[in-house]
């Protein structure tokens, strides 16, 4: 696939056809802006071809047999990949055991499961591999073996969001700590199981009564600090305790945005820094007050979950022609305050999470690799067509996986990036889930399978 795309490519770039007539290039623009609004509501307008999944095959599938939580093995690898892109959110895989030398050929491919619709990525411990998807008019958390991709558990609730261009499914990605999963639905439900049985601890809802949801529905995924759980809602920004499910603030009372709180050292202390529709916010992560903010518009409510650079300074970047912008933080007598340091336009995230190594910040601009030095706010490069995929950072390379689930690891480079391999990772649908990466395994999903790759080296 990946070679059929880059001919595909090539063929585009060598016609020499003539430019159709002012008429038909009237409307060819036409339906392009069209297709961008619909985008810039939230999802590529080519989410309008989703099917609906095929529940009764996944059904038969379930139905071949699950694993019992005994038959998990007694030794599993320490807990690693536990929340959204990574131990601390910013899409970084530093575990020993992934070796990338080796590109003559593609990886293992451990196993593959059905999965329902979602846009949740995955999280891994405790010999399990734990992700979200939608059971016909039911919400769904499921653990897989890590070793053989079979259903361990399945712990599920009425619940069923759709949108026309989003289609269904769970957007959030669940977290664990202490033996515990938290999982948020599309309709607000917050629940905490157990990671080695999945039965129910605690739940919560974050749609109070006639609370109106968000127009894609609540993608924010949980977090867990210490012991608590951040959780984003569609109007506010609560956290609560991770044993119980008692609620120890709520802060907040503006439309939020999709992206997922980070966490992060700023003037030496931790903030929880959200995105909500017209601002990014610093949240005291012990009371929930507010410590700083600054102005952020933008199209659709995609702002990508921003970058925390410390000591004091805050990347933000949004699609659409947004841009990015980097602000410092500052201490004065009546609080902190904010500076914008500089804005640029040759930056826009609009689905995927940049990732930051030293002074750089790799992310898909509009669908293009691009790199951007934080400290001046320069472009240093941009190539490389992956649509709106996902990217991890490992070591001196990215893994990208692109929007039709093809996966790419690239040597980065001053003068761009190199790639070394590339192979296909899921197929059948367009792939916007964040790839996750865990005791040498990479894992990818969409809204019909899941597949576990070995990147330990071809010795394994």
């Amino acid at each position: 696939m990946c070679e059929l795309r880059c001919a595909e490519t090539l063929s585009c770039m060598k016609n020499t056809n003539p430019l159709p007539p002012t008429g038909c290039a009237v409307a060819i623009l036409l339906i392009v802006l069209t297709m961008n609004s619909c985008a810039g509501l939230g999802f590529t307008f080519r989410s309008l071809t989703r099917s609906s999944s095929d529940y009764d095959a996944l059904d038969d599938e379930r139905a071949r047999g699950a694993a019992s939580p005994d038959s998990i093995r007694a030794e599993t690898p320490a807990a690693y990949w536990t929340q959204y892109r990574g131990p601390v959110g910013d899409g970084e895989y530093d575990e020993a055991g992934v070796d990338l030398t080796w590109t003559a050929v593609a990886p293992r491919r451990l196993w593959s499961a059905a999965v329902g619709p979602a846009y949740s990525s995955v999280v891994v411990a405790g010999g399990l591999v734990v992700t979200m998807e939608q059971r016909r008019e039911r919400e769904a958390v499921v653990a897989f073996d890590l070793e053989d991709g079979t259903v361990v558990w399945e712990h599920a609730w009425p619940g069923r969001f759709y949108n026309a261009l989003s289609k269904e499914g769970p957007r959030a990605t669940p977290a664990i700590q202490d033996g515990l999963v938290v999982a948020l639905g599309a309709e607000g439900e917050l629940r905490c199981v157990a990671l080695e049985t999945g039965d129910l601890r605690w739940r919560r809802s974050l749609l109070d009564g006639s609370d109106a949801n968000l127009n894609f529905g609540i993608a924010a995924s949980p977090r867990i600090l210490g012991d608590a759980v951040i959780a984003q809602g569609a109007d506010h920004v609560a956290a609560f305790e991770l044993a119980t499910g008692e609620l120890r603030w709520r802060a907040l009372s503006e439309t939020m945005a999709y992206s997922t709180p980070q966490f992060g050292e700023l003037l030496g202390e931790t903030h929880v820094v959200v995105c909500a529709k017209k601002r990014i916010v610093g949240l005291d992560p012990s009371t929930g007050a507010e410590l700083w903010s600054f102005p952020w518009n933008f199209l659709g409510d995609t702002c990508t979950q921003p970058l925390v650079l410390s000591p004091d300074r805050v990347l933000a970047s949004s699609g659409h022609g947004k841009g990015a912008q980097l602000v410092r933080l500052v201490d004065g007598e009546e609080g902190l305050a904010t500076e914008v340091l500089w804005r640029s336009r040759r930056f826009k995230t609009r689905y995927n999470e940049p990732v930051q190594s030293g002074r750089f910040a790799y992310g898909l601009d509009e669908g293009m690799l691009a790199c951007l030095d934080v400290e001046t706010g320069e472009r240093v490069w941009k190539e490389g067509r992956y649509g709106y995929g996902q990217l991890l950072l490992i070591g001196e390379r990215l893994l990208v996986v692109d929007e039709d689930g093809d996966v790419h690891v690239l040597r980065l480079g001053d003068a761009g990036p190199s790639e070394e391999l590339c192979f296909e990772g899921v197929d059948g649908g367009m792939t916007l889930n964040v790839p996750a990466l865990a005791h040498g395994r990479l894992f990818v999903r969409n809204e019909r399978e899941l597949v576990a790759f070995d990147l330990r080296g071809p010795e394994r």
